[in-house]
């Protein structure tokens, strides 16, 4: 910014948006994180399946998401309840990254 042919007033506006940045999730965010995801895809978790995922998942928004499409998706395939087995075959087959 301090490299840029402006003046103070446009300087202060990019300023203003330069300290923001988000990172990933924090442990304490993660069960928040994969409760919400899953509701919103019709996935309805327990606590215990939740606080199971929230220890497990890498702490990525976009893995997460992608984890909960495969279960949902195995768990139409295989025509099974979403379950602890099914969401640990659900890890299991996850690329490394």
């Amino acid at each position: 910014i301090d490299e840029l042919d402006c003046d103070a007033h446009v300087r202060s506006r990019l300023l203003a948006g330069a300290g923001c940045s988000l990172g990933p999730p924090g442990a304490d965010d993660m069960r928040e994180l994969v409760s919400s995801l899953a509701k919103q895809r019709g996935l309805l978790l327990s606590e215990r399946q939740v606080g199971y995922l929230a220890s497990r998942l890498r702490r990525d928004v976009s893995f997460v998401e992608e984890y909960l499409e495969r279960v949902s998706h195995l768990s139409r395939a295989l025509n099974a309840p979403i379950s602890l087995p099914l969401l640990t075959d659900a890890i299991l087959k996850v690329p490394p990254s």
